[in-house]
């Protein structure tokens, strides 16, 4: 077990294991897609496959663009994550909302996961 779980107190792979979750909202710590993808993976990695993990993006909450924070959410689709948390809805802002609406969260493509 990684000694970084006991100092924060944050043994979600035990927990996992042992059926103390049954989802995983972890904090995704880059708003670089590339890292925010692996930081998914490792995770995803780390917990039984019956615990789905929903990362949280803070595209919307650090301010990036619009096109950054599209960047991020395929970075996680592409992790094989079931969804995602956007953090934070009082920060969205129209250009936001577009943007989703135009892309992942079209009305006739929008997943029930999503």
């Amino acid at each position: 077990s990684d000694p970084t779980y006991a100092l924060k107190l944050q043994d979600y792979p035990l927990w996992g294991r042992e059926g103390y979750i049954q989802a995983l909202t972890p904090i995704g710590l880059s708003a670089r897609p590339d890292l925010l993808r692996q930081q998914a993976e490792k995770i995803k990695r780390q917990v039984p496959a019956q615990v789905p993990v929903y990362i949280g993006i803070f595209g919307m909450y650090n301010r990036a663009t619009p096109v950054a924070l599209l960047q991020q959410i395929d970075a996680v689709h592409q992790a094989g994550m079931p969804g995602l948390m956007l953090f934070e809805w009082s920060r969205s802002r129209p250009e936001y909302i577009e943007a989703l609406m135009e892309g992942p969260f079209r009305p006739e493509t929008s997943q029930t996961s999503y």
